[in-house]
């Protein structure tokens, strides 16, 4: 999966990264996020349990 974006809170980062990190266990899939913004941090720390 790729995200491009400003990480804004109409662009669901917030749900992104919760996805991820319950993705943890499915090394079938990567993710690339591509850009920062208001949201970021958030993102960054929702899918922080997903080591990839």
């Amino acid at each position: 999966m790729i995200f491009v974006g400003l990480f804004t809170p109409l662009h669901g980062t917030a749900t992104i990264g919760e996805a991820i990190a319950e993705l943890a266990s499915d090394d079938r899939i990567a993710f690339t996020m591509v850009g920062t913004g208001q949201d970021y941090e958030r993102c960054r720390e929702l899918a922080k349990p997903n080591p990839g």
